[in-house]
C-alpha cells in the first residue's frame, strides 16, 4: 500500500509542476519547490534522503538541508552553461 501511495504522491507533483510551468511560471522555480515537496515526502515516509557517502545528521529535516548543500558540490560538471543550451534550444524549438 505504501507503494501505492508513493506513486500517487509522485503523479500529484509531477501534474503540479506541469500545470505551474504551463500556466507561465519560471521552470526552475517550480521543479525546485517539486523536488523539495518530493524530497520532504521521502522523509516523511522514513526513507533516506542522503546519497551513501554523506553522513546523516539523525533528523529529516536538516538531511534535506544537507543533501541541498552536498548536491551541488557532488556534481561539478553541472554549470550555467548547460541551463543556457537548453534554453536556447527550447527558444529555437519554440519561435518554429
Amino acid at each position: 500500500m505504501l507503494t501505492l501511495v508513493e506513486i500517487l504522491i509522485g503523479i500529484v507533483v509531477i501534474v503540479g509542476v506541469a500545470r505551474y510551468i504551463i500556466k507561465g511560471y519560471s521552470a526552475t522555480g517550480v521543479l525546485f519547490v517539486g523536488g523539495l515537496v518530493l524530497l520532504i515526502a521521502s522523509a516523511l515516509m522514513g526513507h533516506k534522503v542522503l546519497p551513501g557517502d554523506v553522513k546523516s545528521t539523525g533528523y529529516s529535516a536538516t538531511d534535506i538541508v544537507e543533501y541541498s548543500a552536498h548536491e551541488p558540490r557532488r556534481r561539478p560538471w553541472h554549470d550555467d552553461h548547460d541551463a543556457l543550451r537548453f534554453r536556447d534550444l527550447y527558444d529555437a524549438h519554440r519561435r518554429q
